[in-house]
């Protein structure tokens, strides 16, 4: 059996076919249509546009399930004088260069660019929320026809080419309701996080810019005089603060790995840049090594607890403090530094640069076109601004409630998309049957 003839049965050998289902490949489900960019340089055919046009970089900030609006709009005239086609509300948009197989229901009439390909679902076929489920569930597919990647093409031929199981309508509205219902918890956690990280930023920035007094209450001046803050060339700061080069604070500042390195299904984690965000390490997300290759590409750059991890290429200017003493490598897109315990509490430096003055000076000392790098050279001349060692950790314990707090959500959203992997893994292989009768039927499109 070819590989591309392999994967269009993949998902139909994971799940087989329940009793009742029946197998039908995704082009007898839907009707597939392209999108088209107008000319830019025409601006009639973008100024004042009222249409949607959605582009895979707007499927990739898109978190829910609905997409409704892109960066751009078209005008009519920019409609008629392009590829770009009016899809229904109900069509999925699929990404299909790039990041293969971002995918969104359509929640208005839109258009998109050549970038993704729309499914128009068949009246009486498919309920279109239902595909889109299916779609996300066997997703690996079409990555396999993509070359065994999420970044790379697929045709539209591929798309209809790989097979489903699906029962019939009523059973699809019930396993619709089902996820449906977690997606909108999952939603829910999804706001509750971007409130209280909004409420931490809010603190960590004016802290980070008055500090705390001896009475550990913000500091104030309601003189115009330089008694209690001082100019420098980051801006007005507590005068006793001290601004200096990062450098100067660590004993060592390097980056990772440098060597190719081949996963293991076990072993010792392994960090790439994405592992490191808001702060906190996603151990989840590492891939693994095995102890000997370990041992050769962590040399001269063990971490430690204590010690503070920086992603400096490609998406760079997040920081997390390693606050477990814990074997693990990562890639030489990450910078470790290792600030001196008796000058920089390490959780008060990856606050300062994971604020928003940490990321303008991150966008400044950036370097590069393609891939944005802040170098570890720029990372010794990185500017902060300083309290003394008690101060930092004074303001380490003012910060750790909104910390806790913010991770406890995190929590709750993670757990809750793990149930939903759960969910549908259950409901869409029929492994677990739903019974229509327990739900009311609402039509869906």
């Amino acid at each position: 059996m070819s590989s591309r003839l392999d994967a269009s049965y993949a998902v139909l050998r994971t799940t087989g076919v329940p009793k009742g289902w029946y197998v039908r490949p995704v082009s007898s489900l839907v009707r597939i249509v392209g999108g088209g960019t107008p000319d830019r340089d025409e601006s009639s055919f973008w100024r004042d546009g009222a249409i949607p046009w959605i582009t895979p970089t707007d499927l990739t900030a898109n978190l829910g399930k609905f997409i409704g609006d892109g960066a751009d709009r078209i005008s009519e005239l920019g409609l008629a004088n392009s590829n770009a086609q009016l899809v229904p509300a109900g069509s999925i948009i699929f990404s299909t260069r790039g990041t293969v197989g971002n995918l969104a229901v359509a929640a208005v009439p839109l258009t998109t660019n050549q970038s993704c390909e729309v499914l128009i679902p068949r009246d009486g076929e498919v309920c279109g929320e239902f595909l889109f489920y299916l779609l996300t569930y066997g997703m690996f597919a079409y990555h396999r026809l993509a070359g065994g990647t999420t970044f790379g093409s697929i045709t539209r031929r591929e798309i209809g080419r790989v097979h489903f199981a699906l029962p019939d309508r009523p059973e699809q509205l019930a396993i619709i309701t089902i996820l449906a219902a977690i997606d909108k918890a999952i939603e829910r956690a999804r706001e509750a996080l971007d409130r209280v990280a909004q409420l931490r930023t809010s603190l960590v920035n004016q802290v980070l810019t008055v500090g705390l007094d001896l009475d550990n209450k913000f500091r104030t001046d309601f003189s115009e005089s330089d008694d209690v803050f001082a100019a420098t060339k980051l801006g007005r700061f507590p005068r006793e603060w001290r601004v200096t080069a990062l450098g100067k604070l660590c004993t060592k500042i390097t980056d990772g790995t440098h060597q190719a390195v081949v996963p293991s299904h076990a072993g010792i984690p392994f960090l790439y840049v994405s592992c490191v965000r808001n702060g906190t390490i996603s151990w989840d997300r590492a891939a693994r090594v095995n102890e000997r290759d370990y041992k050769i590409i962590s040399k001269g750059r063990e971490p430690r607890k204590g010690s503070v991890l920086y992603t400096a290429v490609g998406s760079y200017g997040h920081a997390a403090a390693i606050d477990e003493d814990k074997q693990f490598s990562f890639q030489r897109h990450i910078a470790i530094l290792y600030p001196k315990p008796n000058e920089l509490d390490p959780l008060f430096l990856a606050t300062w640069l994971n604020s928003s003055i940490g990321k303008r000076w991150s966008d400044i000392l950036a370097v590069g076109n393609a891939q944005k790098t802040v170098t570890l050279t720029a990372l010794n001349k990185f500017p902060i601004a300083v309290p003394t060692l008690d101060e930092q950790l004074r303001i380490r314990a003012l910060l750790e409630p909104a910390n806790s707090m913010v991770k406890a959500k995190e929590e709750k959203l993670k757990a809750l998309e793990v149930l939903k992997k759960s969910l549908m893994r259950d409901l869409l292989t029929g492994a677990v049957r739903v019974d229509p009768n327990l739900f009311k039927e609402e039509e869906r499109g």
